[in-house]
């Protein structure tokens, strides 16, 4: 109970007091645990709510209705039908709503009385059950769909089909009918079933769509006599976003310029150079593209040195291991002929095919000869240039594999320059002390 904002404890003990001058109730408040310490001449009163009036008689109930005259009894049996149950009787008058309380003198207005009980209803007779519905026809089927039109100017979408139109519902079926009304009391048995309504006819298949008109544009090709849609393998600018590349590795297809293809011999891709000058198999070997520098064509098999730059490539020579300088800086073996002025292409690491090994045994070292020719003799003036091994032994069909090591051995005896110096001497050795040596150029 709350007064002027503030709650009174459950542990206080409230009593009332009436100020009958001022014609209102008031509160003397205390508390369990001590009085609330008002003075003797503070008696605190405050408004309450005044009493509840008195709650209204409930009404009359209504009279019941009259019982519903009794049907002939109906045979017993299995399936005998359902008496309805008595007529319903009219429902009880709503009673009189109770009178107000007097309202205190300025408490609020008291609740309104209950409302009087409300009559009971009559019992309601059953309803016969009602037939099955029949079922709805099948839908008619969707016409195809239009074919989708090429990327770039983006063709027309086919017209969908328009839709099969919904079937028909079947007939309601009958209702049953309602069995006779049986005595009042005793409830007959229940009423058979009514016959199942007839299943209606499915409705009519519509019509299948106009089949759209289709368009398409390069790489992707469309045949209107066949109605099939293709791709131009030859119309693709870029592919992305794969996941793979995956190659066929029974292909027949042979190599061409720019195309990259399995090697089923090498288990390798094949990729072959500017104007099939090379086809390199891919980790297996590296070629250098080079250029023709000197004024002597340089056919395929012959080994190369730098002697400069030629447009961002080496410019190369063939090597001789007829001096100094015509055996440094030697970096491989031609992989085709490469005319004076022209470019094309050094094997420096790998496998060269198709040369004239048949003078040579698997296996045997190669070494830089005269000329840019590869001998199998070791040679003998210090110049000892390995350019690789013999890997298979042929006529136009041998294979070499390319590693070259340089490595300049001085053979006593023979001639040797050092820069600076007029003509030439000989290397021989020379005793540093006791039995130390070294080999040095001796000049006369």
């Amino acid at each position: 109970m709350a007064l002027f904002g503030f709650r009174i404890p459950a542990s206080w003990i409230v009593g009332l007091s009436v100020a009958s001058a001022a014609g209102l109730g008031g509160v003397v408040v205390a508390s369990s645990t001590g009085a609330l310490n008002l003075g003797p001449s503070k008696t605190v009163t405050v408004p309450v709510r005044g009493l509840d009036g008195a709650p209204g008689s409930n009404g009359v109930d209504g009279a019941p209705g009259a019982p519903g005259s009794a049907g002939a009894r109906g045979d017993t049996g299995s399936t005998g039908p359902q008496g309805p149950t008595g007529i319903r009787g009219p429902a009880g008058a709503k009673g009189a709503t109770g009178a107000a309380g007097e309202p205190g003198a300025t408490g609020p207005q008291g609740d309104t009385g209950p409302a009087g009980a409300t009559g009971a209803t009559g019992a309601q007779g059953p309803v016969g059950p009602m037939g099955p519905q029949g079922p709805t026809g099948p839908q008619g089927p969707r016409g195809e769909k239009g074919e989708t039109g090429a990327t770039g100017a983006t063709g027309a979408t086919g017209a969908q089909g328009a839709r099969g139109e919904t079937g028909a519902a079947g007939a309601k079926g009958d209702t049953g009918a309602t069995g006779p009304a049986g005595a009042n009391g005793t409830n007959g048995t229940n009423g058979a079933t009514g016959a199942t309504g007839a299943t209606g006819p499915a409705g009519p298949t519509g019509p299948m769509g106009p089949t759209g008109v289709a368009y398409a544009t390069s790489p992707i090709t469309y045949d209107s006599a066949t109605g099939t849609v293709g791709i131009n393998q030859d119309g693709f600018s870029k592919l992305g976003n794969l996941d793979y590349l995956q190659f066929n590795t029974g292909t027949t297809a042979t190599d061409a310029p720019g195309r990259l293809l399995w090697n089923n011999a090498d288990g390798t891709l094949n990729l072959q150079g500017l104007n099939g000058g090379v086809t390199l198999q891919i980790g297996q070997e590296s070629v250098q593209r080079v250029h023709n520098g000197s004024a002597t064509p340089i056919t395929n098999g012959s080994v190369v040195r730098i002697i400069g730059e030629n447009g961002g490539h080496l410019s190369v020579a063939i090597a001789d291991n007829d001096t100094v300088l015509n055996a440094t800086g030697v970096i491989g073996v031609a992989t085709n002929d490469i005319a004076v002025g022209a470019d094309g292409y050094v094997t420096i690491f790998g496998l060269i095919h198709d040369l004239d090994t048949n003078g040579w045994n698997v296996g045997d070292p190669l070494y830089l000869g005269n000329l840019g020719h590869l001998t199998n003799v070791r040679p003998a003036n210090g110049r000892i240039v390995q350019l690789g091994y013999v890997v298979k032994k042929g006529t136009g069909s041998g294979i070499i594999y390319v590693f070259p090591l340089q490595n300049f051995e001085a053979q006593i005896g023979t001639p040797c320059t050092v820069p600076g110096q007029t003509g030439s001497g000989v290397y021989a050795w020379t005793s540093l002390s006791q039995k130390r040596f070294m080999v040095v150029c001796d000049y006369p």
